[in-house]
């Protein structure tokens, strides 16, 4: 892994200009840091939706130019994970006023409410091990659809950060929830520039 193409990855300089600038708020301007409103509904969290939404479009495109088997189905299987995430992240704040999807569904708010166990570990437990696992194990198949040591380097980064900025205060749970998101965009974009289409 080299140093140089971790610091100039495009991942890499959107998470650092941002936190840059939220720990500039964050000790200058606390009062307009938290009128984003790190924690839910504010500009913040929207720009979370907005990279979840190109991870949805990017696991779309590389499924469909997967070939038939192991790879198209686990390229399906993260496309309808990312449209899950995405329809969990729009009913669990009722986003731009939009009716309960999941009420609809299940007869609950959210996905969140169905029981008292802490199901945010239903979301948080697959994230980590796509990330992790393959540094672990190796699966052929699907070898280039999984993150390479750069990728799952940056997502070890991701959660250090959480950690650090929850001991600073800045309650950062949603905006780095947006960087995992926009993370497994870079993944998948990636496939897409070095595999050619079949479609």
């Amino acid at each position: 892994m080299n140093v140089r193409d971790a610091i100039r990855h495009p991942f890499f300089v959107i998470d650092h200009v941002f936190w840059g600038v939220a720990l500039f708020l964050f000790f200058v301007f606390p009062d307009a840091w938290w009128a984003l409103n790190p924690m839910r509904e504010g500009p913040i969290e929207h720009l979370g939706h907005f990279a979840l939404a190109l991870a949805i479009y990017a696991t779309f495109r590389v499924w469909r130019q997967q070939e038939p088997g192991a790879p198209r189905w686990f390229a399906g299987f993260m496309f309808a994970a990312t449209v899950f995430y995405m329809l969990e992240e729009f009913d669990y704040g009722q986003i731009l006023g939009l009716p309960s999807i999941m009420n609809v569904l299940i007869g609950k708010k959210a996905v969140h409410t169905v029981t008292t166990y802490d199901v945010s570990r239903f979301f948080e437990i697959p994230v980590i091990v796509y990330f992790l696992l393959p540094r672990l194990v190796s699966f052929p198949k699907v070898d280039h659809l999984l993150p390479n040591k750069l990728e799952s380097a940056f997502f070890v980064m991701v959660v250090l950060e959480l950690m650090a900025f929850e001991i600073a205060g800045t309650r950062p749970r949603s905006p780095q929830q947006g960087m995992i998101y926009l993370l497994t965009f870079f993944v998948f974009w990636r496939n897409l520039q070095e595999k050619p289409s079949i479609e």
